[in-house]
């Protein structure tokens, strides 16, 4: 797993905004217990089982092991596990529509290169 925070420069961000656009997009599913935690799932049995799980969370099925985004008042986390592109995308959005400090799970700063190609965050 790889994790990315976006971190906003103002002190704050949009929340509403922010989960506006993810509930649109068709590969994201908020989490019932935590409204706060988006999962991500790129293929239709990813999807399948998403909807199964948030169903009933407490049924005997496992929590579903995929890329994730926690929105907060001040930040977004992205943690990366699959669904690459899913998150290229939701990155790509945060950085054209906020000001915002770029790091990885090391500290390391992406900012200026993210603003360029959002592709070097997501290089291991």
């Amino acid at each position: 797993m790889h994790e990315i925070y976006f971190e906003s420069k103002s002190g704050s961000i949009d929340v509403k905004a922010v989960t506006a656009f993810l509930r649109k997009l068709p590969f994201v599913y908020q989490d019932p217990a935590n409204r706060r935690i988006f999962l991500l799932s790129s293929t239709k049995e990813g999807r399948d089982y998403h909807r199964k799980w948030l169903r009933n969370p407490e049924s005997d099925l496992k929590y579903p092991w995929s890329s994730l985004v926690e929105v907060r008042d001040d930040s977004v986390g992205l943690a990366v596990v699959n669904e690459l592109e899913q998150c290229k995308q939701i990155a790509k959005w945060l950085i054209e529509h906020y000001d915002m400090k770029i790091t990885d799970d090391y500290g390391t700063d992406f900012t200026e290169q993210a603003k360029k190609d959002v592709d070097i965050i997501f290089k291991g």
